[in-house]
């Protein structure tokens, strides 16, 4: 049975308008549908085995709560974090450096006021996302937290973050992989570019082999005064695809759903 795509309409830049051209060339088939903010449920796709769920992060975290819709995304919670990576790649992950601390247990005097951080949560949630901020900063998001927190699984005082030094990056590459092979690649920082550099496909498909959170993913490297890094890896299914070759991504990651449920290439299911 051929792979059947279902993609979020309500996202930028027509995404299911483009994966549906692909599908249709190849002959398959994308369905549209719309998917309400911040709604924690799946509603009603009909979906059946084979499919893929394309979508924002509300989508795939009510996709992940649901058996049957789980089936359709890449994700698993304990490998899609910063503490995971630094494991697996040491050195050669970006923020090799960086210190795993829970938000509430952040020191007064672990840093000086005026020290530029990165910070990011130490899962895929993004409610932090990665960037930079003075020492300061961080110590009023730690008493704005302390000060809100009325319960629940959202950012808590327990919420672990990871702090690193601010480093230089001189540009960005996503790679999306499936079974340890990148099967296309795009530039995004600078600028978006289709050319990706040899030593950048070499680097990823070295790393891919060395470890990978699922058997689908995209894996963003980075190039930081003169060396390469696994800078993060992140859910395929909530990922955009920038200039890569949107035909090669449909037929690796069809065929890898088509031939799920006999056993290839399925250590994540």
């Amino acid at each position: 049975m051929r792979c059947k795509w279902y993609v979020q309409s309500n996202l930028a830049q027509g995404v299911d308008d483009k994966i549906r051209v692909v599908c249709e060339e190849m002959g398959g088939e994308c369905v549209s549908f719309r998917m309400i903010p911040f709604m924690d449920r799946m509603r009603r796709l009909g979906a059946s085995d084979p499919f893929v769920l394309i979508g924002s992060t509300t989508l795939n975290r009510a996709a992940f709560k649901s058996r049957k819709y789980r089936r359709g995304i890449f994700f698993d919670p304990a490998q899609f974090r910063p503490d995971q990576y630094l494991r697996h790649y040491g050195d050669s992950y970006f923020n090799a450096d960086m210190r795993v601390v829970r938000i509430g247990e952040i020191g007064d005097s672990d840093y000086g006021l005026d020290d530029e951080l990165f910070i990011r949560v130490n899962d895929d949630s993004k409610q932090i996302a990665g960037g930079t901020l003075f020492f300061r900063e961080l110590l009023e998001i730690k008493g704005n937290v302390e000060r809100a927190y009325i319960g629940g699984d959202l950012f808590t005082p327990d919420s672990e973050v990871c702090l690193a030094s601010v480093k230089p990056i001189a540009g960005e590459w996503r790679l999306v992989v499936v079974c340890g092979t990148v099967v296309a690649a795009s530039g995004y920082r600078p600028v978006v570019d289709a050319n990706v550099p040899d030593e950048v496909l070499a680097f990823g498909s070295r790393m891919a082999s060395v470890c990978a959170p699922h058997d689908v993913c995209v894996m963003d490297v980075c190039a930081s005064e003169g060396e390469l890094y696994v800078l993060e890896c992140n859910c395929f299914n909530g990922s955009g695809f920038y200039a890569a070759d949107l035909r090669a991504i449909v037929r690796a990651v069809s065929g890898y759903q088509e031939g799920r449920f006999s056993g290839c290439c399925d250590k994540n299911s």
